[in-house]
């Protein structure tokens, strides 16, 4: 069974992402104690995913030709694990709002759900 950490990896290290413009950075989500007993929070926010970034689109020729990044968010399980309740509300909220979002166990699902899919496209 692959771990999450290495499902992680496993993604961060393809190559085929950097090929077709995405970028993708590690979102640990925490909170660790500080020499005087408070508390440092760090990463976006609960149930944000584990890696985000952007992945760069070129509009077409009626949108002016520019090119724009697109809000990219994966969620990274071990095999067999599904995403909590606020990992998936995000995932959610990411979509709606015309970004690239989803989770897998496996770096192949990752890769086809992060560089296959229909930019601009919001689900119902």
């Amino acid at each position: 069974m692959i771990s999450e950490s290495k499902v992680k990896a496993a993604i961060r290290k393809d190559p085929n992402y950097a090929r077709q413009g995405v970028i993708l950075f590690d979102n640990p989500v925490g909170a660790t104690r500080t020499e005087n007993g408070g508390f440092l929070r760090y990463g976006l926010f609960p149930g944000s995913s584990d890696l985000i970034g952007w992945r760069e689109v070129e509009i077409t020729p009626e949108m002016v030709g520019k090119r724009v990044a697109v809000f990219v968010a994966h969620e990274c399980k071990r095999h067999g694990e599904r995403p909590t309740e606020s990992q998936a509300n995000f995932i959610a909220q990411v979509r709606r709002a015309g970004g690239i979002a989803g989770w897998s166990d496996s770096p192949d699902f990752a890769r086809a759900e992060i560089l296959t899919n229909n930019i601009g496209v919001k689900p119902e």
